[in-house]
């Protein structure tokens, strides 16, 4: 019975019962116990014998009370700690020199880490996506000065694009989220629906900030202003491809230092204008399992000027893979510009009974 039992149990419970005797460990302790009755001096061998494990998973001294522990099996020997390595830390993970080729192809996949972005709800579907696939609103507030001496500061909110840590003025915390589609943040703009942005955690710190009671009542529109934010979502979006781009070009393929990644397979290619009819495209030859990105598409020609020109190739890297992200979260957006209707009450009984978005097929 014993045998059997560390054969099964795992050093974690191992250990539990050897802290703390169970019914299980009552076959042990009557042969123990029959041992000492009939050999006195085999009585005093056991009361030295008492042993534990440790958190490092070797014999520890003599218990001060208790029967004697299971038998320690041979299989739990001392296990190995690397320098500078705390306990709380994984023994034995693997690092990037050793993971499989499907491992590598899956870190590599821009598609898989935009699935692995945490899970957030669009305010407006009640849908339950990875933040990849929304667009963030956050709440800037502006001082107003009092219109007269002894009242206070009048407070302006405004919903621009962005997370709170990239505003530069004064932010509320906790960001709402919106689909990423051009069409869904146009119909914000109609009949104040952007209104439902605004949750109860905002609407009390606004009521705060302008010196409300804790409990009072309040409609939105009197301290929030909207305007069509079609245009701001967009540029806020070139923002954040500009800085992606920015930071993967300083590791190129050929150029320098070579990329972090495990080979100098670059990650995808960047077209800065499409090249003329009999004319060879001046750089690198694009392979055609490398995805190509038209920046004149995507981007404004403001934001083109303070990039490279021709076609480049971008390395490997986790900068190559934050930009091509950002560089699909801009395509995305660029393209779901369809038309939309609305259907009362939520979808399946959950959430609020407002206006929900569907998407139209095109006629």
């Amino acid at each position: 019975m014993p045998d059997l039992l560390i054969r099964v149990a795992t050093p974690s419970t191992l250990r539990r019962l050897v802290q703390c005797p169970s019914r299980l460990c009552a076959p042990v302790r009557c042969y123990h116990e029959a041992s000492a009755r009939s050999h006195p001096s085999v009585a005093d061998s056991l009361l030295q014998s008492h042993t534990s494990l440790n958190e490092d998973g070797v014999l520890s001294k003599a218990r001060k009370h208790g029967f004697r522990d299971l038998p320690v099996s041979p299989l739990l020997g001392k296990r190995e700690k690397k320098q500078g390595q705390t306990k709380k830390q994984i023994v034995g993970m693997s690092s990037t020199e050793d993971l499989v080729e499907f491992q590598n192809e899956f870190e590599d996949n821009v598609h898989a880490h935009a699935l692995a972005t945490p899970i957030r709800q669009c305010k407006l579907t009640w849908i339950q996506l990875p933040s990849h696939f929304l667009v963030p609103f956050s709440t800037v507030i502006e001082r107003i000065p009092p219109a007269s001496e002894g009242r206070r500061p009048g407070i302006r909110a405004i919903l621009q694009p962005g997370r709170p840590s990239e505003m530069t003025g004064e932010c509320l915390p906790g960001p709402s989220y919106v689909l990423n589609r051009k069409d869904v943040v146009r119909h914000l703009s109609r009949k104040s629906t952007w209104v439902s942005l605004v949750s109860e955690r905002l609407r009390i710190a606004i009521g705060k900030l302008a010196g409300r009671k804790p409990n009072g009542r309040f409609m939105v529109q009197e301290f929030y202003d909207w305007e069509d934010q079609v245009e701001a979502v967009e540029m806020y979006l070139e923002r954040r491809v500009k800085a992606a781009l920015l930071e993967a070009f300083k590791v190129k393929v050929g150029e320098g230092e070579s990329p972090a990644n495990r080979s100098q397979q670059p990650a995808f290619a960047l077209r800065y204008a499409a090249p003329a009819d009999g004319v060879a495209e001046p750089g690198p030859e694009l392979d055609s399992s490398v995805m190509a990105y038209d920046l004149p598409s995507l981007l404004s020609p403001e934001t083109l000027e303070a990039l490279d020109g021709g076609l480049v190739h971008v390395a490997k890297s986790p900068a190559a893979r934050r930009a091509q992200l950002a560089l699909e979260k801009l395509k995305a957006y660029k393209e779901s510009d369809s038309p939309i209707k609305i259907k009362k009450g939520a979808p399946g009984g959950t959430g609020p009974s407002e206006q929900h978005v569907t998407e139209e097929a095109d006629t």
